[in-house]
């Protein structure tokens, strides 16, 4: 509730014109949804709905996207069920996550019939979560070979077609005018290096309460563990010069623990109840046909 009251709070003041996006770590694109719902239904109201439009639209993507790419209903209902009743889905308490999911999600939709759009949502999707730069990079290196190798992109852009033309190119000026008008109102092009060292503080002293090194509030008090730790130091780097050890072990436990933190998302809540609904209902589907 903190994280989204922050961006409510950051939405309000743009809508009402005394604020803007902030920075670019800041998820302008996300703030820009919030001004958008406190304008139409109010501050604390906007925080719930936010979170149910969320919930609802990546669903729908996930099972767009799943179509796309399976060409199969069971399949495709089958695993968008089991998203939608998800732990990260229903528990989902910062939703900036499910905003980036959510672009990210249209940019692969759109990734192999025009590819034009695909980029300019992953531009977008970089103003949500700075972290997704890691995948419109290679993208446009991708596509960039592409073009260099075969003097042609296929799919950049529909072009067979009047009426897919015209909704083609209506969609790309309606993304290339929502991308601008965040472009304008964001106050500083920051790349995330203050955000970086902030989250590895608390999610560092996070890792140190939990192996019962200490019984501090991380998300408040994890400067006392910094400094323990990593004395002097103002950055990722300068901690990993001062102390490199322990560092090294609290990437690499991250590391081991990948495999549990992804699995964990998509566990269902009731896991044993929505399974068996799922296994039962597939088996009358398969019946049915």
């Amino acid at each position: 509730m903190a994280d989204e009251s922050y961006y409510m709070g950051w939405g309000s003041k743009f809508a009402s014109g005394t604020g803007t996006l902030g920075d670019t770590s800041s998820s302008p694109f996300y703030i820009l949804l919030y001004s958008v719902f406190v304008r139409s239904f109010g501050a604390i109201g906007s925080i719930f709905l936010v979170k149910y439009f969320l919930t609802m639209s990546v669903s729908v993507a996930v099972f767009v996207f799943l179509m796309r790419n399976l060409r199969t209903y069971p399949i495709s209902i089958l695993l968008s069920f089991v998203w939608a009743v998800s732990t990260y889905n229903v528990n989902a308490d910062i939703m900036v996550y499910h905003f980036g999911v959510l672009v990210f999600l249209l940019a692969l939709i759109y990734c192999n019939t025009n590819k034009m759009v695909s980029v300019i949502l992953l531009l977008l999707c970089s103003f949500v979560r700075l972290e997704y730069i890691l995948v419109l990079v290679p993208y446009v290196v991708y596509l960039s070979a592409l073009f260099i190798r075969h003097r042609k992109i296929e799919n950049l852009l529909p072009f067979h077609g009047r009426s897919r033309r015209i909704l083609s190119s209506a969609t790309i000026v309606i993304l290339l005018a929502l991308l601008v008008y965040v472009s304008i109102n964001v106050d500083g092009w920051n790349l995330g290096t203050d955000r970086t060292w902030f989250a590895f503080r608390q999610h560092y002293a996070l890792s140190q309460v939990r192996a019962g090194q200490c019984d501090l509030d991380p998300w408040i008090d994890y400067n006392v563990l910094i400094d323990r730790d990593f004395p002097s130091s103002n950055s990722v780097f300068d901690a990993f010069l001062i102390n490199p050890a322990p560092v090294f072990r609290h990437v690499l436990k991250n590391l081991l623990n990948l495999p549990k933190a992804i699995l964990k998302p998509v566990f269902p809540v009731r896991a044993l109840t929505y399974y068996l609904i799922i296994c039962v209902g597939f088996l009358l589907y398969t019946f049915a046909i």
